[in-house]
Protein backbone atom coordinates (compact mmCIF):
# COMPACT_ATOMS: atom_id res chain seq x y z
CA UNK A 1 0.00 0.00 0.00
CA UNK A 2 2.86 2.31 1.30
CA UNK A 3 4.80 1.77 -2.92
CA UNK A 4 0.87 2.22 -4.34
CA UNK A 5 0.67 5.31 -2.65
CA UNK A 6 4.35 6.50 -3.72
CA UNK A 7 3.73 5.80 -7.05
CA UNK A 8 0.46 7.96 -7.27
CA UNK A 9 2.38 10.51 -5.54
CA UNK A 10 5.11 10.68 -7.83
CA UNK A 11 3.33 10.41 -11.11
CA UNK A 12 1.36 13.70 -9.69
CA UNK A 13 4.92 15.25 -9.11
CA UNK A 14 6.25 14.20 -13.01
CA UNK A 15 3.26 15.60 -14.76
CA UNK A 16 2.43 18.69 -12.59
CA UNK A 17 5.14 20.70 -13.97
CA UNK A 18 6.31 20.50 -18.11
CA UNK A 19 8.89 22.13 -20.05
CA UNK A 20 5.97 21.93 -22.87
CA UNK A 21 4.16 24.58 -20.85
CA UNK A 22 5.12 28.30 -21.82
CA UNK A 23 6.10 31.07 -19.77
CA UNK A 24 3.71 33.83 -19.16
CA UNK A 25 5.19 37.52 -19.38
CA UNK A 26 3.96 39.23 -16.37
CA UNK A 27 4.06 43.45 -17.11
CA UNK A 28 4.92 45.06 -13.92
CA UNK A 29 3.95 48.60 -15.54
CA UNK A 30 0.65 48.01 -15.18
CA UNK A 31 -0.17 48.96 -11.34
CA UNK A 32 -3.75 49.07 -9.77
CA UNK A 33 -3.99 50.92 -6.73
CA UNK A 34 -5.14 48.80 -3.99
CA UNK A 35 -6.90 51.06 -1.09
CA UNK A 36 -5.94 49.34 2.37
CA UNK A 37 -8.15 50.57 5.23
CA UNK A 38 -7.48 50.24 9.11
CA UNK A 39 -9.92 48.35 10.33
CA UNK A 40 -9.57 50.30 13.31
CA UNK A 41 -10.55 53.46 11.50
CA UNK A 42 -13.85 52.05 10.86
CA UNK A 43 -17.31 52.73 11.93
CA UNK A 44 -18.97 49.32 12.91
CA UNK A 45 -22.11 48.22 12.76
CA UNK A 46 -23.78 45.05 14.46
CA UNK A 47 -27.33 43.95 14.30
CA UNK A 48 -28.75 42.38 17.32
CA UNK A 49 -27.86 38.53 16.83
CA UNK A 50 -30.83 36.70 16.06
CA UNK A 51 -29.35 34.54 13.30
CA UNK A 52 -25.97 33.02 12.15
CA UNK A 53 -23.64 35.54 11.65
CA UNK A 54 -23.69 34.35 7.55
CA UNK A 55 -27.62 35.01 7.79
CA UNK A 56 -26.98 38.71 9.71
CA UNK A 57 -24.35 39.47 6.80
CA UNK A 58 -26.42 39.00 4.42
CA UNK A 59 -29.76 40.83 5.95
CA UNK A 60 -27.35 43.62 6.05
CA UNK A 61 -24.43 43.80 4.21
CA UNK A 62 -26.30 45.80 1.65
CA UNK A 63 -27.02 48.81 3.99
CA UNK A 64 -23.67 48.46 5.09
CA UNK A 65 -22.16 49.35 1.30
CA UNK A 66 -24.89 51.43 0.68
CA UNK A 67 -23.47 53.68 3.73
CA UNK A 68 -20.10 53.38 2.76
CA UNK A 69 -20.48 54.41 -0.79
CA UNK A 70 -22.93 57.38 0.18
CA UNK A 71 -20.85 58.91 3.08
CA UNK A 72 -17.44 57.68 1.69
CA UNK A 73 -16.56 56.42 5.83
CA UNK A 74 -14.99 52.44 6.16
CA UNK A 75 -18.03 50.64 7.75
CA UNK A 76 -17.91 47.29 8.79
CA UNK A 77 -20.30 44.90 10.02
CA UNK A 78 -19.51 43.30 13.31
CA UNK A 79 -20.73 40.38 14.78
CA UNK A 80 -21.55 40.15 18.44
CA UNK A 81 -22.77 36.35 19.44
CA UNK A 82 -24.90 37.38 22.29
CA UNK A 83 -27.71 40.26 23.04
CA UNK A 84 -25.45 41.08 26.28
CA UNK A 85 -22.26 40.81 24.14
CA UNK A 86 -23.81 43.15 21.76
CA UNK A 87 -25.01 45.97 24.22
CA UNK A 88 -21.69 45.72 26.08
CA UNK A 89 -19.89 46.26 22.75
CA UNK A 90 -22.25 49.29 22.38
CA UNK A 91 -21.38 50.70 25.81
CA UNK A 92 -17.39 49.61 25.05
CA UNK A 93 -17.57 51.33 21.50
CA UNK A 94 -16.69 48.91 20.12
CA UNK A 95 -20.01 49.14 17.67
CA UNK A 96 -21.06 52.81 16.78
CA UNK A 97 -24.12 52.29 14.67
CA UNK A 98 -26.76 49.10 16.47
CA UNK A 99 -29.58 47.67 14.82
CA UNK A 100 -32.04 46.56 18.13
CA UNK A 101 -34.70 46.21 19.31
CA UNK A 102 -36.71 48.02 21.78
CA UNK A 103 -36.03 46.53 25.65
CA UNK A 104 -32.22 46.04 24.34
CA UNK A 105 -32.23 49.81 23.47
CA UNK A 106 -33.86 51.08 26.53
CA UNK A 107 -31.44 48.97 28.46
CA UNK A 108 -28.08 50.00 26.34
CA UNK A 109 -29.68 53.56 27.17
CA UNK A 110 -29.81 53.14 30.90
CA UNK A 111 -26.68 51.75 31.55
CA UNK A 112 -24.20 53.56 28.61
CA UNK A 113 -26.93 56.92 27.76
CA UNK A 114 -26.71 55.69 24.06
CA UNK A 115 -29.63 57.72 22.17
CA UNK A 116 -31.42 56.29 19.21
CA UNK A 117 -30.98 58.52 16.02
CA UNK A 118 -33.86 56.37 13.82
CA UNK A 119 -36.18 53.81 13.89
CA UNK A 120 -38.01 51.53 11.89
CA UNK A 121 -41.10 52.68 9.88
CA UNK A 122 -42.90 49.96 7.92
CA UNK A 123 -43.65 49.92 4.15
CA UNK A 124 -47.49 51.05 5.75
CA UNK A 125 -45.85 54.11 7.08
CA UNK A 126 -46.24 52.87 10.77
CA UNK A 127 -44.21 52.75 13.58
CA UNK A 128 -44.34 49.41 14.78
CA UNK A 129 -42.96 46.34 16.49
CA UNK A 130 -43.80 42.84 16.44
CA UNK A 131 -43.79 39.68 17.83
CA UNK A 132 -45.14 35.84 16.74
CA UNK A 133 -46.31 32.89 18.41
CA UNK A 134 -45.30 30.00 15.92
CA UNK A 135 -46.19 26.24 15.80
CA UNK A 136 -46.81 24.23 13.29
CA UNK A 137 -49.61 24.15 11.26
CA UNK A 138 -50.47 20.45 11.39
CA UNK A 139 -49.84 19.86 15.41
CA UNK A 140 -53.65 19.17 16.46
CA UNK A 141 -52.26 19.28 19.94
CA UNK A 142 -52.00 23.37 19.73
CA UNK A 143 -54.78 25.12 18.07
CA UNK A 144 -55.08 28.22 21.17
CA UNK A 145 -52.90 29.72 23.76
CA UNK A 146 -54.13 27.88 26.24
CA UNK A 147 -53.12 24.51 24.61
CA UNK A 148 -49.51 25.84 25.13
CA UNK A 149 -49.10 25.10 28.23
CA UNK A 150 -47.38 22.29 29.46
CA UNK A 151 -45.86 22.48 25.90
CA UNK A 152 -42.53 23.35 25.70
CA UNK A 153 -41.25 26.59 23.76
CA UNK A 154 -37.84 27.80 22.17
CA UNK A 155 -36.93 32.06 22.45
CA UNK A 156 -34.55 34.22 21.11
CA UNK A 157 -33.35 35.70 24.64
CA UNK A 158 -34.32 36.99 27.47
CA UNK A 159 -33.95 40.18 26.15
CA UNK A 160 -35.80 39.84 22.81
CA UNK A 161 -39.18 41.58 22.25
CA UNK A 162 -40.08 40.50 19.69
CA UNK A 163 -38.55 36.90 20.32
CA UNK A 164 -39.68 36.54 23.86
CA UNK A 165 -40.82 39.50 25.83
CA UNK A 166 -44.17 40.51 23.28
CA UNK A 167 -45.13 37.19 22.98
CA UNK A 168 -45.26 36.50 26.59
CA UNK A 169 -46.62 38.91 27.13
CA UNK A 170 -49.52 37.67 25.03
CA UNK A 171 -49.33 34.60 26.76
CA UNK A 172 -49.28 36.97 30.37
CA UNK A 173 -52.93 38.89 28.97
CA UNK A 174 -54.52 35.31 28.53
CA UNK A 175 -53.21 34.09 31.78
CA UNK A 176 -50.11 32.11 31.28
CA UNK A 177 -47.36 32.41 32.99
CA UNK A 178 -43.66 31.12 32.10
CA UNK A 179 -43.92 28.27 34.86
CA UNK A 180 -46.93 27.18 32.83
CA UNK A 181 -44.96 25.48 30.38
CA UNK A 182 -42.56 22.29 30.49
CA UNK A 183 -39.90 23.90 29.28
CA UNK A 184 -38.56 27.37 27.88
CA UNK A 185 -35.52 27.17 26.01
CA UNK A 186 -33.40 30.07 24.72
CA UNK A 187 -31.41 29.97 21.69
CA UNK A 188 -29.51 33.25 21.59
CA UNK A 189 -28.11 33.42 17.76
CA UNK A 190 -24.91 31.55 17.19
CA UNK A 191 -23.50 32.32 20.78
CA UNK A 192 -25.04 29.03 22.13
CA UNK A 193 -28.33 28.37 24.24
CA UNK A 194 -29.71 28.35 27.78
CA UNK A 195 -32.38 26.60 29.44
CA UNK A 196 -34.68 28.20 31.97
Amino acid sequence: MKYLLFLIVLCMGCTACTSDEPAQKIDLSKREAVEVRDADDAITYAYLPQYSHSVSFLRHNLLVEYLKKETGYNIRQVFPDTFDEHMRMVGQGKVDISFTNPYAYVKTAYRYGEKAFAQVIEDSGQKSFRGQIICRADNSAIRTLEDCKGKRLIAVDLTSAGGYLYPMGQFYDHGIRQQDFAEVYFSPGPGGSRKR
